[in-house]
């Protein structure tokens, strides 16, 4: 049973990748980043009206917690998930992309209908609320990225490269777990 986490900040490609990832490789595909919308869209709140109202209310985030890990428990799974490296404790593989926030705020103004100022001005604020919780509530300061076995510049690959990168990475991992 294996499990894969790639994380990253919000306009990385994580959840493009990780959508990709879990085709290729036959997995389930669970991401916390479309719970946390849904649970916004419930409570008519925007994504930073949300984080602010989690800031307060740690229940959030230990419900979005708790249900990737339970939702990894059974394994063949890509997690994409910010905190999954941290939370997701035996990860057969960790993976990181990463983007400078002007491709990020790019990619998120092309996604949700919004001019790059727009865009770049709610990464800020949004990524400003996680790291306060993450930090907070876990301890976590999400600038490490020392929990990760790979890291990866999605402005540098395309999607399709980085699979191979992490294809490559898993088939490693593998044949170090068959030999030990």
């Amino acid at each position: 049973m294996t499990k894969i986490v790639v994380g990253g900040l919000p306009g990385s490609g994580k959840t493009t990748f990780a959508r990709l990832l879990a085709r290729r490789l036959g997995f389930r595909y669970v991401g916390t980043g479309a719970i946390f919308r849904s649970m916004a869209k419930e409570r008519g709140m925007s994504l930073e009206e949300f984080s602010r109202y989690a800031e307060r209310n740690d229940e959030v985030d230990r419900m979005l917690d708790a249900e990737q890990v339970r939702q990894a428990h059974n394994g063949d799974v890509v997690v994409d998930s910010r905190l999954g490296a941290w939370m997701i404790q035996d990860a057969d593989l960790r993976v990181c992309l990463v983007a400078s926030l002007e491709e990020r705020a790019r990619r998120a103004a092309t996604r949700d209908g919004l001019n790059a100022d727009e865009a770049r001005r709610r990464l800020v604020e949004r990524e400003q609320s996680e790291r306060r919780r993450y930090r907070q509530y876990y301890g976590i300061d999400m600038d490490r990225i020392e929990s990760f076995d790979l890291v990866v510049n999605s402005e540098t690959f395309s999607p399709n490269q980085i699979l191979e990168i992490v294809t490559a990475a898993l088939e490693q991992v593998k044949s170090k777990r068959t030999l030990n």
